[in-house]
């Protein structure tokens, strides 16, 4: 991981209260600590993250996922070497 994105994610923190993930092109947290809600609709899974990741990646913009009815949302945003995904952030 590169150093400033320990920085990053460290003022994405304290300006906005929600801990910045990264995750693998699988969609698997290798940085950051993954908080676990009672959302219902898959929250915890790998493949619901790289989802949210591959919907941003098509769209071409933020594509907030919202969960269920449980007031919980996720959004991600790809990240991409000669347009392969290989990670992304996600809060």
């Amino acid at each position: 991981m590169p150093p400033n994105l320990d920085s990053i994610r460290e003022r994405y923190f304290a300006q906005f209260g929600f801990e910045l993930l990264v995750t693998d092109g699988q969609g698997q947290i290798t940085h950051g600590h993954f908080e676990p809600t009672d959302c219902e609709c898959g929250g915890r899974s790998d493949k619901r993250r790289l989802h949210a990741a591959e919907q941003t990646r098509y769209w071409g913009e933020t594509v907030i996922n919202t969960c269920c009815d449980d007031g919980y949302a996720m959004w991600a945003v790809p990240i991409l070497n000669n347009n392969e995904l290989t990670g992304s952030l996600l809060v």
